[in-house]
């Protein structure tokens, strides 16, 4: 199984990436862990998770192949 994980902004940068693919991972708060072992300065900073596209309001969800899960970080409108 694999999903796509997409960076934007700061969080990008922190990564030195837009964009990765994750195998073998089976829920978001994983993927979280994961994420947050790997880079460690993303536990720095707050940011919302987006799944497919829909804000993820919490982080016990399963993923399923393909899921395309996005960092992003606060934003203001104007």
């Amino acid at each position: 199984m694999k999903v796509k994980i997409l960076f934007f902004g700061v969080l990008s940068e922190l990564t030195n990436s837009n964009q990765i693919i994750i195998e073998n991972i089976d829920s978001l708060q994983n993927l979280i862990s994961l994420l947050e072992n790997k880079y460690e300065k993303l536990k720095s900073h707050k940011y919302q998770i987006s799944l497919n596209k829909e804000i993820a309001h919490n982080t016990d969800i399963l993923l399923k192949d393909m899921d395309e899960i996005a960092l992003l970080p606060p934003f203001a409108g104007g």
